[in-house]
């Protein structure tokens, strides 16, 4: 019996050590979306990042930041139809809302008036 669980955690400890790297070695894969005609925004927002626990706002705020070709001029939330639109990263947009409300590091400072302390709305 114990001969069996040894070769199984040797084969997954195996498998692990020859899996690639993760996200943090190597940049994600950039995605695209291609703006239909009749497409909002908003809508490209909800079907992009269909259950994000960020605001819609600021992920609004994100694609257009990113994509200002995409948008009409003097109109920021009008989109172009055939447009093609570079989707920010979702997982590192959360590591940058997370890294504003997390604990000082050693060494920073945490006094009352720090803006740590500050509330933030993200």
């Amino acid at each position: 019996m114990l001969s069996q669980f040894s070769s199984t955690a040797l084969a997954l400890v195996v498998c692990m050590a020859s899996a690639p790297a993760l996200a943090q070695d190597e940049p994600a894969p950039t995605q695209m979306y291609a703006v239909k005609s009749g497409d909002t925004l908003n809508g490209v927002v909800k079907k992009l990042y269909p259950n994000s626990p960020l605001r819609e706002q600021l992920l609004s705020d994100a694609l257009k930041s990113t994509n200002p070709q995409a948008f009409l001029k003097g109109k920021p939330n009008v989109l172009l139809a055939g447009a093609m639109l570079k989707v920010p990263n979702h997982v590192a947009m959360l590591e940058q809302q997370y890294k504003l409300f997390s604990a000082p590091a050693p060494g920073e400072d945490a006094s009352e008036d720090s803006p740590r302390k500050w509330v933030r709305f993200p």
